[in-house]
């Protein structure tokens, strides 16, 4: 998720709208942001509207931070790595009040001001892992990217096939040759596969994933 610091100033459509809200716990004024959970596809990859098939097009979304005009935040982009679960602790550093423990995520703000450098190097993405009414958990698909390499890792117990009928795999992708991701490296740089699965093994115990979950996901595929 690219982050893009906005200009101050009210763009064309934005006449009259205000570019914070006030946080109700403490008073201040912070940021709008603007974001949203996935992507879409519209042909790529063979698939039409929301799949649970985590390539670029769905699980590469931007994230827009309007700052108020008080902050002097000079605009401009960045390409670092962040999560939708980062947003919150963000507000909440920006508005200054207490934050829980229980807060997942990072906070944005230095990176927001040009502070300093972003230190994240990996995202991971997925569909729910919680299991809905006793069943197992819904996600069979979990995505994790760094600026290099996207692995669409695919859970060890599941043999399938998509809607296309072709089969349900895991697949690595070298996204600075091969942005579309029409290369599938998983057999040739199983090094890299490995890597990222275990980096992704590690995000998950991070923020407390039941063991039950973990270890469905424990075993890189074959």
């Amino acid at each position: 998720m690219p982050v893009k610091r906005k200009s101050r100033g009210r763009s064309k459509g934005q006449k009259g709208r205000s570019s914070y809200v006030q946080c109700g716990s403490c008073g201040q004024l912070v940021p709008r942001d603007k974001a949203t959970d996935h992507g879409t596809y519209l042909g790529e990859h063979g698939y039409l509207g929301k799949r649970p098939h985590l390539y670029e097009e769905v699980s590469h979304i931007p994230l827009i931070i309007r700052m108020p005009d008080s902050e002097n935040t000079e605009p401009g982009r960045c390409d670092a790595l962040v999560q939708p679960p980062d947003i919150a602790p963000t507000l909440l550093d920006l508005a200054n009040p207490e934050k829980p423990e229980s807060l997942e995520g990072i906070s944005l703000e230095s990176l927001v001001r040009g502070e300093e450098e972003w230190k994240r190097n990996l995202v991971v993405s997925s569909q729910g892992l919680v299991p809905v009414d006793g069943a197992h958990a819904n996600a069979r698909r979990m995505t994790v990217t760094s600026k290099e390499w996207a692995l669409i890792a695919v859970r060890p117990d599941i043999s399938a096939k998509d809607e296309l009928e072709r089969e349900v795999k895991s697949e690595l992708y070298h996204l600075q040759t091969d942005p579309t991701q029409t290369r599938n490296l998983y057999d040739e740089r199983k090094d890299v596969a490995q890597k990222l699965h275990a980096s992704m093994i590690n995000f998950l115990e991070s923020i407390k994933t039941s063991k039950e979950i973990l270890n469905l996901w424990s075993k890189p595929a074959a």
